[in-house]
C-alpha cells in the first residue's frame, strides 16, 4: 500500500477540501486476489462481517465461474488472453466492500481516490493533458479487429500496472484506466432521484 499524505486541494477544481492521511493498494484488485476472498467467503458467507449488506448481495461477479477458468488458464476470455494478475471486474458494490471488509481495508471516499489519482493538482494521474497511449481506454475499444488495441496495446483489460504511464504522483497505477473503480461516496441517481447509488471513478477499457 501507498501512504498519501493530509493534502488540502480543491476538489474538482471547485471546492477546497482537506483529506486527511490515508493508505492505497498500488495496484487495483486482481482476479487472483478477488478469488482467494470469494473461496473463503462462499466456503463461510458469516466469517465476513459487513454492516448493513442484503441477504442478497452479488458479491459473486456475473459469469464469475468462466473468467476465473480463463484466469488460472491463461485462456482467451471476450476475445483477449485473461491472466490472474489481470483486475477483477464485473464486480458489484457489494462485492467490493466485503472484499475491502475481508482484507482488513475499506473503500476510498470519492475525494480521497481524486486526490491519490492527481495529487490534488493534474485531471489525469501524469498532468492535465490527456495521452492516449499513457492509459487503457476505449478509443481503441472496437468491433473492427483492425483498430481493436491499436492506441494502448490492449482491447479490454490489462495486466495491472503493465501500463507504466497510467501512474499517479503517489505512484498508484492504472486509476485513470484500465477498469473503473468504486467509492464509499453515496449519491443521488441521476434519472431516479429517489435512489441512492455510489460514485464510480476512473475510466476503462471500455470508456
Amino acid at each position: 500500500m501507498i501512504k498519501v499524505p493530509t493534502t488540502a486541494y480543491k476538489f474538482q477544481n471547485e471546492r477546497q477540501v482537506t483529506v486527511n492521511e490515508f493508505y492505497i493498494d498500488k495496484y487495483e484488485v486482481t482476479i487472483d486476489q478477488y478469488a482467494k476472498f470469494l473461496d473463503e467467503y462462499l466456503k463461510s458467507p458469516g466469517i465476513i462481517k459487513v454492516p448493513g449488506m442484503p441477504d442478497d448481495a452479488k458479491i459473486k461477479p456475473e459469469d464469475w465461474d468462466n473468467i476465473l477458468l480463463a484466469a488460472r488458464n491463461r485462456m482467451r476470455y471476450q476475445g483477449q488472453e485473461l491472466r490472474g494478475d489481470c483486475p477483477v471486474f464485473n464486480v458489484s458494490w457489494w462485492g467490493a466492500y466485503a472484499y475491502a471488509t475481508w482484507a482488513g481495508k475499506r473503500l476510498l471516499r470519492e475525494e480521497e481516490w481524486e486526490l491519490a489519482m492527481g495529487g490534488g493538482k493534474y485531471k489525469f494521474p501524469w498532468g492535465d493533458e490527456l495521452v492516449l497511449k499513457r492509459v487503457n481506454l476505449g478509443e481503441d475499444y472496437d468491433s473492427d479487429p483492425n483498430k481493436m488495441g491499436k492506441i494502448d496495446g490492449f482491447i479490454k483489460w490489462a495486466p495491472v500496472g503493465i501500463s507504466g504511464g497510467d501512474k499517479s504522483p503517489f505512484g498508484v497505477m492504472d486509476m485513470a484506466g484500465n477498469v473503473a473503480e468504486w467509492t464509499q461516496t453515496p449519491s443521488t441517481h441521476v434519472h431516479l432521484p429517489s435512489e441512492q447509488v455510489y460514485v464510480i471513478r476512473g475510466a476503462s477499457f471500455q470508456t
